[in-house]
């Protein structure tokens, strides 16, 4: 089966599940560049769709600028899909995603959308600000970061929406080409 090891390793995890409608959730082996040096990577086949790929070191370093892409944002039972975009996700760089987002606070149904302006700028990473008064919204935080594992706090600006507080850690970052 595709992505089973190095010798069968898939350029994505929605190639995984393109192959195999039925994969689950769980490791895969990837090699995007498809240079013969794979890696372990998990990806999630369930929530909007499937086919996500947890962030990592090293598949951000696969990444080519100027294909669009989603992200997906997990924690808990909470998740949130962005809108479509070129930019590369950063741990450490300043980009301001606009658009409509989409975020489910229970299971792998959507439940709701909220929008972000060039008035509300991003913070690290891609993700939509928390400016703007009480809306459901999501912002990667850089200061409690794993680039390694593919973990970002994240914070909103409707009160205790990840129970007490405004942030919580650690949030799961996917991409989805």
């Amino acid at each position: 089966m595709l992505g089973t090891g190095g010798s069968c390793a898939a350029e994505s995890c929605l190639a995984i599940l393109s192959d195999d409608p039925s994969a689950a959730t769980g490791s895969y082996s990837l090699d995007p560049t498809g240079s013969g040096s794979s890696f372990t990577v998990q990806c999630d086949m369930d929530k909007d769709g499937g086919g996500w790929t947890q962030l990592s070191s090293s598949y951000l370093a696969t990444l080519s600028s100027g294909v669009s892409r989603e992200y997906l944002y997990t924690y808990g039972s909470g998740w949130y899909v962005s809108p479509a975009t070129t930019l590369i996700w950063s741990w450490s760089s300043y980009q301001a995603l606009e658009g409509t987002y989409f975020y489910a606070y229970s299971g792998d149904t959507l439940t709701g959308s909220f929008s972000c302006s060039d008035v509300e700028a991003g913070h690290w990473g891609v993700g939509c600000s928390n400016g703007g008064g009480n809306q459901w919204k999501v912002l990667p935080w850089g200061s409690s970061i794993d680039s390694t594992q593919g973990y970002s706090a994240i914070c909103q600006d409707q009160p205790d929406v990840f129970g007490v507080g405004a942030c919580a850690y650690p949030a799961q970052i996917w991409a989805r080409p």
